[in-house]
């Protein structure tokens, strides 16, 4: 594999209030919350990002927000996915307009399976971009592409470099692009909020797109394990997934409620949602999970 980026490339939320405007100082102190956390890279907007749910505009402001927040101090990848091609276009071309260094993108819904219009899918973006494109793979409702149309992408396209794979199940997809991609690629990384990281490390991922309001958590785990330290690693993924265990049985948007918690953004607020309504038991859940994790904090 040639060489490229390595490590966590920490999801943004985007941070809404009770009427549902998105609240670009919040997202800028956010990125920069990631960030001194440890996180090797940011992105927005991906699923985590409610990215089906943002406005055009709002798109194109967060963008520059983006670059602007994280100040060249990690990489800046830009979610270009959009239900067509020309929308898609359009976003590549203004994460190239303010700076960022790449941009990801998944396939619309119900897009064809023929690999010419895949292809030409992905040659608009990266013609557009002018940076390196992620290819984002997840299964139903959106496409789920095979390994060896993934590895013939990124033959095919100088600029399609990289995948984030999430095709379940994900970690043997992971491995079935590592085994066929030879120099074709640059990196193969995950998803899945990096519950997986131990066995997918052990493949040889290059890296892990969590959306997670513990991402320090997860940034420890990639770097013991890379320093030599697979031991700490392992027990440390251990108590991440008994962190798991607590707020998975949630209601939807307890996660926005785990980043206020920590002092990440300011609103719990989902759009098209509003906030959820957690009661004693749901909150000391919340709490009992943070609890596991918090001496392994960094901000």
């Amino acid at each position: 594999m040639k060489d490229g980026w390595r490590g966590i490339m920490a999801i943004a939320a985007s941070p809404f209030d009770e009427r549902g405007n998105l609240l670009y100082a919040d997202l800028s102190r956010h990125v920069d919350w990631l960030i001194r956390a440890g996180s090797h890279g940011v992105v927005w907007p991906l699923g985590y990002s409610e990215f089906t749910t943002l406005a055009h505009e709002e798109r194109l402001r967060g963008t520059a927000v983006m670059v602007e927040a994280a100040a060249g101090r990690v990489p800046v990848l830009i979610g270009v996915s959009a239900p067509c091609t020309p929308e898609a276009v359009v976003y590549a071309r203004r994460a190239r307009e303010v700076g960022a260094d790449a941009v990801v993108a998944m396939l619309p819904q119900g897009f064809s399976k023929r690999y010419d219009m895949i292809r030409d899918y992905y040659q608009a973006v990266a013609d557009a971009a002018q940076l390196p494109v992620f290819i984002q793979n997840q299964g139903s409702p959106w496409a789920a592409l095979s390994a060896q149309t993934i590895v013939q992408l990124c033959r095919d396209i100088d600029l399609v470099q990289y995948v984030k794979e999430e095709k379940p199940p994900q970690t043997r997809s992971c491995q079935e692009i590592l085994d066929i991609c030879d120099d074709d690629m640059c990196g193969v990384m995950s998803g899945g909020g990096g519950f997986h990281l131990i066995p997918e490390m052990e493949r040889g991922i290059n890296g892990n797109f969590p959306g997670v309001p513990v991402v320090d958590v997860v940034v420890k785990i990639w770097d013991w394990w890379h320093a030599g330290r697979q031991a700490e690693a392992e027990r440390l993924s251990e108590l991440h997934a008994a962190y798991w265990r607590h707020w998975r049985g949630l209601p939807d948007g307890a996660r926005k409620v785990l980043l206020v918690m920590r002092g990440t953004i300011s609103t719990p607020h989902m759009r098209n949602k509003g906030s959820v309504e957690l009661d004693a038991i749901d909150r000391r859940e919340l709490e009992r999970g943070l609890a596991l994790l918090e001496p392994y904090f960094v901000v």
